[in-house]
């Protein structure tokens, strides 16, 4: 992003939408942010935007009221208040984000004018009540270089015809991704030469594995072997039209030639908001105001509308409308003065990321979005007379009626990550909790550290190391001081439920969800579907969010969608033939695990019990498998004896020579690069690469990276004192010398995944491997005996400390793992990433999620009853791309003949029952009770029953293990074999019956059985 730093960017208005959109770029990191805004702070200016306080109030602008505290959020970023004559000063800046109007429409024509003949940016967006627009304009030439910001993917080519459209395949272990008119590169092709590091090429797909390039091949050479194919971001011409011509003409730059349209149900909305905002804007040029809440200047507004409209009739290609709605101008018209804070986070996003996109990244929107939520709305009347408070401009939307549903909620915050940090400003600012009577909790066990400061907004420098959750709540306090909180460094689980217990989760109201953890989200939606709570979920994937409203009775909860699974890397592919650098990240953290977790976990199992820990190796391993365990062992018990960090270098070049140079020329005395199998075909081809061996040179910056991080981390396992002057241990090293290796004949080495392995490899063990085993085992029984096993510590894998080695190591392994495979090596970033599963969040697709999920809190507090009035969203703000779709109803049992799982009919008791409902029991009954109450009620048997992953009573049990169960009370035998918590007076039960009648299988709720 070397064009974002350069660029210069003006926010003219910081009101809410504003100070959204200033906040979102600072952390974006361009060179300067500046803002204009003379207009002095209202009571009502408090409601939107979060860096004003009561004492602003009437004695300066909005701009120098806003402007200390953005200046905090990012060190590297300039941020000015400027004022003076707008139309001058926008010349000095590389794109213009106008969010309140302080001229007229012709004078906005007019400085979009201005900035286009200067080839620079204008974007004009406004928060109007509930419904917000966007229009975006870069001119007539502007060039997008990467169309969506995906990464580059690439194949593995197995064969190119030689012909004027040739025909390409990839190997069958992975579908392509490619589309019609994607631009392709080759590289590492063998024998067709020609094709390697062309210019792109276009190509139409013909299936999952193969495509056309549109290229003529009849003169190159023969396809060979190898190869690999990936996708080219080639530079796109847009064309953007003024704000002149576009206001009339919204369609004309369209690529569909349609709107962009959230929510398809509402097809012709955008439309009818296009020219709700012709009026509102026509409104303000007659009266220097925006329309108020008033019968005349909502008529006014319409009127307006229809005037343009009538004008638009005579301009030749103009858009025009047929059939008007008067609702939805109203609400356009009657609202337009207030700034919510949802709407203003929604549209502060998706603003701030279109500024970013003027530096060529990403697809900009061409040209208008208008999006409402009028659906969040009250149904009846509303009392809307402002009580001069900071949530004026809310009242004015939703009405008093709204607002002290809102002051008086508890709710559940999970989370205070970068969806907490803007979720508690929403809630903070739209006063949920605000009373006496209401209580946001929010709970997050980590505490804040440097790598989150640049997507947390609510965090400073200051604050590192620091509980997040704590934070969080203060600076919300700071927001607005009625704000009523309660933080928690507690981790919600199983583990914590006498913390979040039954009376906790009974006073909520509903709870939101702010995790990127899928256990977590799903541990905290189960307990929403038993205390029967809704949900407001949400996540988001670098430009890419969704949210998902879960309403008890009414929808699907977050466990029953699920997310496509990972794709997972075979172990022969990790072990011997990795061809892309995933492959190389994933062995470099499988061996960090193996040596600095697992196995000096093991120095401490074998120290705790020599004889339990050498059965259970022999059991699991064969006895090369044994010898590698124990020697590992035993140099981990050794240089804890030496306290040498000498003995630690030579240990970590000893790992060096094993896995980039030894073991590599053992697979190639296997499998030499010429080897043929059975069949004639060439075994290095296809996704196996044919590697090279890397020796050990300490002058190599990677090597010496390796073997410094290899060096320290054991000496972390062993207590010995560690050395980061990498000099010295590339002294250390070059003294050095190994033995010579010589690769053995009798090596096994599974080449396919399906591949049986050697049922006989134990018995196949020579006699000198046994004898080695019995000689250090008893070696290791010696030390045992005065060696401790404190002085040893097992690494527990940390992405975001710097300084402990884990990343380093993993990085080094994977790019030296990659260079014996000739696979393009990769900086400590993306090693970082793939190897920390880190999530990329980016405050702006942050910002505009939580706008959407605020939204729907509305509906939630007015307890909205139809699942049509709930929205749930599907956005990637690089595309452009927004989908609101009515969520999923909640799956109901049905009856079946043949269920397609369990082969067999299936009867569901209750009918139509899901997963919201339970049935209650009273207890106490002993198992044989319940069962006679269950055969009484409903007319089951019933031979299985638990609780959990519990098993309190199981019929088939050999020998009725579990028929003395049956006398004694449930909760007794749920005390004896599980954890009860601590005051709570219930269980949850499920049950494996069947009909008495015809021995039908039934599916049942789950029970809650009170014992006391």
């Amino acid at each position: 992003m070397g064009k974002l730093i350069k660029m210069n960017i003006l926010i003219v208005g910081v009101r809410g939408l504003g100070v959204e959109v200033a906040k979102n770029l600072a952390l974006a990191g361009p060179k300067r942010v500046d803002i204009y805004d003379p207009t002095q702070v209202e009571l009502r200016d408090l409601g939107a935007n979060f860096y004003l306080n009561e004492g602003h109030i009437g004695t300066t602008s909005r701009a120098e009221a806003s402007i200390a505290q953005l200046r905090e959020l990012n060190p590297y970023v300039k941020v000015d208040v400027v004022t003076g004559d707008l139309t001058e000063i926008v010349n000095n800046y590389d794109v213009v984000v106008v969010t309140e109007l302080f001229q007229t429409t012709e004078e906005l024509f007019k400085l979009n004018e201005a900035l286009r003949e200067q080839n620079k940016g204008f974007i004009l967006t406004q928060s109007l009540g509930a419904y917000g627009y966007t229009f975006v304009d870069y001119g007539d030439n502007f060039i997008v270089r990467d169309p969506t910001g995906e990464e580059s993917k690439s194949f593995i080519v197995t064969s190119i015809s030689n012909e004027e459209e040739a025909i390409v395949t990839v190997h069958d272990d992975k579908r392509h991704s490619f589309h019609d008119d994607t631009y392709i590169q080759f590289c590492e092709v063998q024998g067709m030469t020609e094709i390697n590091n062309t210019e792109p090429i276009k190509i139409s797909v013909i299936d999952g594995y193969s495509f056309k390039l549109k290229l003529d091949t009849t003169s190159f050479g023969k396809y060979k072997r190898e190869g690999l194919v990936a996708d080219i971001q080639v530079p796109k011409n847009h064309k953007f039209n003024t704000l002149r011509e576009a206001i009339a003409k919204p369609l004309a730059s369209a690529p569909d030639g349609c709107f962009i349209t959230p929510d398809l149900a509402f097809f012709d909305r955008p439309g009818l908001l296009h020219y709700a905002l012709q009026g509102v804007l026509r409104f303000f040029d007659k009266n220097g105001k925006l329309p108020g809440n008033t019968d005349t200047d909502a008529q006014a507004t319409i009127d307006f509308a229809k005037e343009i409209n009538e004008e638009n009739k005579s301009v030749e290609g103009a858009w025009t409308l047929d059939e008007w709605n008067d609702e939805i101008f109203n609400k356009v018209a009657r609202y337009s003065a207030a700034s919510i804070s949802p709407v203003a986070s929604f549209f502060g996003g998706i603003v701030a990321q279109e500024v970013v996109k003027f530096t060529g990244k990403y697809t900009p929107i061409t040209q208008w979005m208008h999006m409402d939520f009028f659906k969040s709305l009250p149904k009846g009347e509303a009392n809307r007379e402002p009580s001069s408070s900071r949530y004026d401009d809310q009242i004015l939307v939703f009405g008093r009626e709204v607002q002290e549903k809102l002051l008086s909620r508890k709710i559940f915050m999970v989370g205070a990550g970068a969806l907490g940090c803007e979720l508690m400003k929403l809630f903070s600012l739209m006063g949920i909790g605000c009373s006496k009577d209401g209580l946001v909790s929010c709970t997050d066990n980590d505490n804040i550290e440097i790598s989150n400061l640049n997507r947390q907004f609510l965090f400073r420098k200051g604050d590192v190391g620091h509980a997040k959750s704590e934070t969080a709540c203060r600076i919300g306090v700071e927001m607005n001081s009625e704000f009523n909180v309660k933080s928690y460094q507690t981790l919600v689980s199983e583990q914590t439920e006498d913390v979040f217990d039954d009376e906790f989760w009974g006073s909520l109201d509903f709870v939101v969800n702010a995790v990127d953890n899928i256990k977590a989200r799903l541990y905290v939606d189960s307990r929403c579907v038993w205390y029967k709570k809704p949900l407001l979920e949400s996540g988001t994937l670098g430009t890419k969010a969704n949210s998902q409203m879960i309403i008890p009775h009414m929808t699907q909860c977050y466990g029953d969608s699920t997310d496509p699974p990972e794709e997972s890397i075979p172990m022969c592919t990790l072990r011997n033939f990795p061809n892309q650098i995933e492959h190389t990240i994933e062995w470099g953290r499988d061996q960090f695990n193996t040596i600095f977790a697992d196995r000096a976990n093991d120095v401490i199992s074998f120290l705790e019990n020599p004889s339990a820990y050498l059965k259970e190796l022999k059991e699991n391993n064969t006895v090369s498998g044994q010898i590698e365990a124990l020697n590992l062992i035993n140099d981990l018990i050794n240089i804890h004896e030496t306290k040498s960090f000498e003995d630690c270098v030579e240990f970590a070049c000893k790992k060096f020579a094993e896995n980039f140079t030894n073991s590599i020329k053992q697979l190639l005395f296997i499998f030499p690069k010429d080897y043929v199998d059975k069949d004639g075909r060439t075994f290095w081809s296809g996704p196996k690469r044919a590697p090279d061996v890397v020796e050990r040179e300490s002058s190599d910056e990677i090597t010496l990276h390796f073997i410094s991080a290899c060096a320290n981390l054991i000496a972390f396992n062993v207590g010995v004192p560690q050395n980061r002057d990498k000099t010295s241990i590339a002294e250390i090293a070059n003294r050095i010398i190994l033995p010579v290796f010589t690769p053995k004949s009798n090596v096994k080495i599974q080449t396919e995944e399906n591949e049986e392995e050697d049922k006989k490899e134990e018995f196949n063990e020579s006699v000198e491997e046994v004898e080695i085993l019995k000689k250090l085992i008893a070696e290791l029984e010696g030390k045992a005996t005065t060696v401790s096993k404190a002085g040893f510590t097992a690494a527990d894998f940390e992405k975001d400390d710097d300084t402990n080695f884990h990343i380093d190591f993993i990085h080094a392994t994977a790019n030296l793992r990659a260079r014996n495979y000739r696979i393009t090596e990769c900086d400590q970033l993306k090693t970082k990433i793939i190897a920390g599963k880190i999530i990329p969040a980016i405050a702006t697709t942050t910002a505009m999620i939580v706008g959407a999920v605020g939204m729907e809190l509305y509906k939630v507090v007015q307890e909205f009853d139809k699942i049509e009035d709930y929205r749930n969203g599907f956005i990637n703000l690089a595309i452009p791309f927004f989908v609101f779709t009515e969520p999923n109803e909640a799956a109901k049992a049905k009856d079946c003949d043949m269920d397609p799982v369990m082969f067999m009919p299936i009867k569901a008791i209750p009918p139509n029952w899901t997963i919201w409902d339970t049935i209650e029991v009273q207890g106490p009954l002993t198992v044989q009770g319940f069962f006679d109450w269950l055969k009484e009620t409903y007319a089951i048997e019933t031979t299985l029953l638990s609780s959990g992953t519990l098993a309190i009573y199981n019929s088939y049990l050999p020998k009725k293990k579990h028929a003395p169960r049956l006398t004694r009370k449930i909760e007794d035998i749920f005390a004896e074999i599980g954890a009860p918590v601590e005051g709570r007076n219930y269980l949850t039960l499920e049950v494996g019956s069947a009909l008495i009648e015809c021995g039908t299988d039934v599916t049942m709720p789950k029970f809650k059985y009170v014992f006391a």
